[in-house]
C-alpha cells in the first residue's frame, strides 16, 4: 500500500499530488484580486491607465504577501 501525507487546507483535504493544484489556484486568485483592485483604481480615477504596470506590480506584491501571510522585511529592523 502506498501512503501519502495528507494535511488539512481550510476544509479541503490536500495530499502531496494536489499541492501544485492548490498553489496554482491560489496564484490565480491573487492575480485576479490584484487586477480587480487596479481596475477599480483606474475606474475611480486614482490611477491612470498609463500607470497600470507600476501600480499593478505594487498591488500584486501586497495581495500576494497578505494572502500567503508573508511579511516583507523592514529595513529599519535590520539596522
Amino acid at each position: 500500500m502506498i501512503s501519502s501525507s495528507v494535511s488539512t487546507f481550510g476544509k479541503i483535504m490536500v495530499d502531496d499530488k494536489n499541492k501544485e493544484i492548490i498553489m496554482a489556484s491560489m496564484d490565480e486568485q491573487i492575480l485576479r484580486a490584484a487586477k480587480e483592485i487596479v481596475v477599480k483604481f483606474i475606474e475611480s480615477g486614482r490611477v491612470s491607465p498609463a500607470g497600470f504596470s507600476e501600480t499593478f506590480k505594487s498591488v500584486y506584491q501586497t495581495v500576494d504577501e497578505t494572502a500567503r501571510g508573508v511579511r516583507p522585511e523592514d529595513p529599519e529592523e535590520n539596522s
